[in-house]
């Protein structure tokens, strides 16, 4: 065998076996307990983007309550109070109402993120996301990234050889053929690989396995080919905000502007 050929099992056999150890050992750091309870839809905006409610959270919230003509429509680029509510508000959209009445001119997502009562209702969220154990805690996910340092070195010093042995310096003249054109195979995989792992490094997960099965147990597809199918059919506050935690592109009961305004995933058209 030659040495290219070693060099080449070297390097498919360093990731062959240290891709399964740091698959457990991911696993063994994100494991949770099984949740006995369905997800609400606030829960499962909130575990999309956890770091960051104006992203997914927010958005939710403010499309349920369009839904429920709590808010609506103000001069400028805001939104304002329309009416009471005809349910009972949990305490992240009283907080987010109360944000919204405080500016009769008009709320922005700025400014309702930026409100005391939001933050706090929204940290009290966070805080039931981590006793449930849905979320990895800070501690977890600075161990999160030594299984992808591992990653990263276990490809780095095999293609280093691969490279060496290969000779590729050698043959930088040659012309590229399909012949030889596998010799690069090596660095494309290897730099997928770094790749990869040096994004988890960068931001390891923020959910734990018993978070990803509680989401993946939600029945949202069928509502989202239920919309897709009958257009004109309305939809509850609680199912518009499934359909914005999913990252729907179209909810009814909301129209164009007022998605604009709240960041709501709505291309075109109105809702």
């Amino acid at each position: 065998m030659s040495t290219q050929n070693v060099a080449f099992v070297t390097l498919t056999a360093s990731l062959v076996v240290s891709c399964p150890i740091a698959a457990m050992w991911r696993r063994f750091l994100c494991r949770g307990p099984a949740l006995s309870r369905e997800l609400h839809p606030y829960e499962v905006a909130c575990l999309w983007s956890f770091t960051d409610e104006k992203r997914r959270l927010l958005p939710t919230v403010l499309g349920a309550l369009r839904v429920d003509q709590v808010l609506g429509l103000a001069g400028g680029r805001g939104m304002r109070v329309m009416g009471p509510a005809q349910r009972r508000l949990g305490p992240l959209e009283d907080a987010v109402v109360a944000a919204v009445a405080a500016r009769p001119d008009g709320a922005t997502l700025g400014t309702i993120a930026d409100d005391e009562r939001v933050k706090s209702a929204v940290d009290g969220l966070r805080a039931r996301l981590r006793e449930y154990r849905l979320v990895v805690t800070p501690k977890t996910r600075s161990y999160l990234r030594l299984p992808y340092l591992f990653l990263m070195m276990a490809s780095t010093g095999p293609c280093l050889l691969y490279a060496t042995l290969a000779g590729w310096s050698a043959s930088e003249t040659e012309p590229v053929t399909l012949a030889n054109a596998w010799n690069f195979l090596p660095l494309a995989w290897w730099f997928v690989t770094f790749a990869w792992s040096g994004m988890h490094v960068l931001d390891p997960e923020h959910t734990t396995k018993a978070a990803d099965r509680a989401v993946a147990a939600i029945g949202h597809k069928e509502l989202r080919k239920r919309v897709r199918r009958h257009k004109d059919l309305p939809v509850s506050a609680e199912e518009a905000a499934l359909l914005i935690a999913f990252g729907a592109s179209w909810v009814p009961g909301i129209e164009h502007e007022f998605a604009l305004r709240a960041r709501i995933t709505v291309p075109t058209g109105d809702g």
